[in-house]
């Protein structure tokens, strides 16, 4: 069954990253903040498994945010930091308890100061006023004006909700988070003006018009510097500061190797939603593919679920459409050009049509073509709420393979009426 989503005014929030140039004095206080909320999560993830033991139950954020009155009477320096960021550490501890059967993910671990980085979030008062951005500083309470980077500007008639203060090994980085207007999606889209897109791990991404986008592989390039780091450290004595230094050494490696990719799908993405309308995607399930030893290193270092959510906000910001068919969906063993369904291995990169009635009978085809061809058939034809102002040609090129009837794209019409029923797609 064909699975058509396009994003439709749901994201209403985006973020912005940006560096902080704190003070020493300012940069010590954000390093108390941080242990705070440290603190209050590993004091309430004890006070939930001692209670669960006792009494069956959870301590949730209500009765948490309850607690916090008698904890700052209690230890004098959780007032240095700011109430709502305390406030937030128990909403952030009780979506992790109450995720453990929705999502299933692990139950929350403890927070150590050496393992993991000190990340706290003050939200936006009613009047907006709490916390104010200019060209060249930050306001946030408890620390007035802090310096940072703003190396783009906030967008216009946007809001902000909350900020997240986050240390990343030796800096500090604040992200944003904005509510923008309502942006209506285009409803009369230019056929020419779709693409299915095939995303793999020999090519990062293959379009149904031929063009092939190559993957960096940025671990893939660092690998050799990172297993040389990480070897040198067998020779260091556990707890001395040359053991410290190679852990940072090591972090600092696998930081840029995260930005250089992050830059790179930024630009990937945005490329493709300023040339496209309409971008059609397979609804893939990164996290079982995984799970897959001999691909899961290549897997990861493409990073297809942050490039994914990355098309989906840029193309809400666009009035554009993002489509994902099935996961299921056999888009590698389909013909392209008639429909026909045959078993391949991962190891055949052409696609051999076993059809004799096809126009394509015996010709190789490049498999990712081939299934980036039938990502964009299958996407249009679960693309809801648009119409293609445009001439059946913009239609046609998208299984282009002859004038037989055996062709996908000259049976669009009566695909369309049989799935008439769960979609809405009108050739004008």
């Amino acid at each position: 069954m064909l699975l058509g989503k396009y994003i439709n005014n749901i994201m209403a929030h985006i973020a912005h990253k940006y560096k902080l140039l704190p003070t020493k004095t300012q940069e010590k206080t954000l390093a108390q903040m941080g242990g705070s909320t440290r603190w209050l999560w590993n004091y309430m993830l004890d006070l939930n498994q001692k209670t669960y033991q006792e009494t069956k139950k959870f301590v949730f954020a209500i009765d948490m945010a309850n607690l916090l009155p008698e904890l700052k009477s209690q230890n004098i320096w959780l007032k240095d930091t700011p109430s709502q960021s305390l406030q937030q550490k128990c909403i952030d501890l009780d979506r992790s308890l109450k995720s453990v059967w929705k999502s299933g993910f692990g139950f929350p671990k403890f927070k150590a100061k050496h393992k993991s980085s000190d990340s706290f979030r003050i939200p936006q008062n009613s009047k907006g006023t709490q916390i104010r951005a200019y060209g060249t500083h930050l306001f946030m309470p408890k620390l007035g004006k802090v310096k940072w980077v703003m190396h783009r500007p906030l967008p216009e008639n946007s809001k902000i909700k909350s900020i997240t203060i986050t240390k990343d090994i030796d800096d500090w980085f604040v992200s944003v988070l904005l509510e923008i207007p309502n942006i209506e999606p285009m409803k009369y889209i230019d056929a020419n003006k779709t693409v299915g897109l095939d995303l793999g791990v020999a090519s990062f991404a293959t379009l149904s018009d031929g063009t092939k986008i190559e993957s960096p592989n940025f671990l893939k390039k660092s690998l050799r510097k990172l297993k040389h780091y990480q070897r040198q450290l067998k020779h260091k004595t556990k707890g001395s500061n040359n053991i410290k230094k190679q852990y940072t050494k090591i972090a600092k490696i696998h930081r840029d190797i995260r930005n250089a990719r992050m830059n790179w799908l930024h630009h990937q993405s945005k490329d493709l939603v300023s040339k496209y309308d309409v971008i059609c995607i397979e609804n893939l399930k990164i996290k079982d593919l995984l799970e897959k030893k001999q691909m899961s290193r290549s897997i990861a270092d493409q990073g297809w679920g942050i490039f994914v959510s990355h098309l989906q906000y840029k193309a809400v910001l666009s009035g554009k459409h993002v489509t994902k068919i099935g996961t299921y969906e056999p888009s590698t063993k389909t013909c392209s050009c008639c429909g026909n369904i045959r078993s391949m291995k991962l190891s055949d990169r052409v696609y051999v049509c076993e059809n004799p009635k096809c126009n394509d009978y015996l010709k190789a085809k490049d498999r990712d073509i081939n299934a980036a061809t039938n990502i964009h058939f299958w996407g249009l034809m679960a693309t809801e709420g648009v119409s293609f102002v445009s001439n059946t040609d913009g239609i046609s090129e998208i299984n282009a393979c002859g004038d037989t009837i055996t062709c996908q794209s000259n049976i669009i019409d009566e695909v369309s009426m049989k799935q008439e029923a769960r979609r809405s797609l009108v050739v004008v």
